[in-house]
């Protein structure tokens, strides 16, 4: 069309409007090839099975997250705090170990078996117990202190 104008004697009115034409006429072709081209992928990604393969990714990894969650709320309770030292946590994770293999203790045999005062022995059980890991169940005027059961 440019090379029509060019060759004949057309005013320069014109030739700018033909000018704009072509290239509105272009920037047209252009977006209807890229759509087309977006239809020809989009229907190749479909037929390939690409798409199911990605949903089984997507659902193994959703399964791993709640899977991960879950022992993330089984552990929170051994896990630190901010006002926890590194020998509270040890103490505590001694406790539950003695309690796992006791099923119930007292305070006071508690503190046999670790070398520490009853009463510290009190706390650190209270605290667990206030963590819910483990429970007072009082027998005959002793409060016995076992797992809670999860």
């Amino acid at each position: 069309m440019l090379k029509f104008l060019r060759d004949r004697k057309v005013g320069k009115g014109k030739k700018d409007y033909f000018h704009e034409l072509s290239i509105i006429a272009k920037e047209e072709r252009e977006k209807v090839l890229r759509e087309r081209i977006r239809e020809i992928v989009l229907e190749e990604f479909e037929n390939s099975g690409i798409k199911k393969r990605i949903d089984d990714v997507s659902n193994s990894v959703k399964d791993v997250d709640k899977k991960l969650e879950i022992l993330k709320s089984s552990l929170v309770p051994l896990s630190r705090s901010k006002s926890d030292t590194i020998r509270k946590i040890k103490m505590k994770r001694m406790i539950i170990e003695l309690l796992t293999k006791h099923k119930r203790l007292t305070s006071s045999d508690l503190s046999n078996y670790l070398n520490l005062s009853r009463t510290r022995c009190s706390e650190y059980l209270t605290e667990l117990e206030r963590d819910g890991v483990a429970n007072g169940v009082l027998i005959s005027r002793q409060k016995f202190y076992e797992l809670n059961n999860q």
